[in-house]
C-alpha cells in the first residue's frame, strides 16, 4: 500500500537489485543447534517476543523471520543476516543478551544486571548453538529510476 501511495504521489520507480556485499552468515555452531523443533500448528502469533527482564522468548521461530530480527538487532553494524543454518523447521527458545545501547543513553541508570549479559554474538553461540560470521554475500538493493516532485494538494 505505501509502494503504491509512493508511486502515485512521486510518479516513484524503482526496482530491486541483489548485489554482493557486506552480510552476517548464521550458521550453526560446532557444538550443535540447541533450539527445540516445535512441529505444532501454525498459530499465526508474532513469533518473538521480549519477555520478563528482557529475556527474548521465541516460540515457533521459522529461520528466515529469525534472521530479519537478528539484523534488526545488528542495525548499526549495516549487515543484514542470510540464513545458512541448513535448519527448515520452526524453533523455541530463548534468548538473553546486552542489546547495543545509542550513544547518548547514561549507562550509570541501567540496573547492574544489564552488564552481566553476553554479547548478541555470544549468547548465539552459547545459548543457542548459532553463529554470526562476517562474510560477502547477496544483499538487496532499491534503486529508484525515476521520482518527480509532488504536485501541490
Amino acid at each position: 500500500m505505501f509502494q503504491n501511495l509512493l508511486a502515485d504521489r512521486f510518479n516513484l520507480k524503482f526496482h530491486k537489485e541483489i548485489k554482493e556485499g557486506p552480510v552476517y552468515a548464521l550458521l550453526v555452531d560446532k557444538t550443535g543447534s540447541k533450539m527445540t523443533v516445535n512441529d505444532s500448528p501454525q498459530d499465526f502469533k508474532i513469533p518473538l517476543l521480549p519477555g520478563a527482564d528482557n529475556v527474548y522468548v521465541g516460540t515457533r521461530v521459522p529461520m528466515p523471520c529469525f534472521c530479519w530480527w537478528l539484523g534488526q538487532q545488528l542495525q548499526s553494524e549495516e549487515r543484514p543476516v542470510i540464513n545458512l543454518t541448513g535448519l527448515d523447521k520452526t524453533y523455541d527458545f530463548t534468548l538473553s543478551f546486552a542489546p547495543e545501547l545509542p550513544p547518548n543513553v547514561a549507562k550509570e541508570n541501567l540496573p547492574p544486571s544489564f552488564f552481566d549479559r553476553p554479547s548478541i554474538f555470544d549468547a548465539l553461540k552459547q545459548q543457542l548453538g548459532l553463529r554470526l560470521q562476517a562474510q560477502k554475500g547477496p544483499v538487496e538493493y532499491y534503486v529508484i529510476d525515476h521520482v518527480e516532485k509532488p504536485s501541490a494538494n
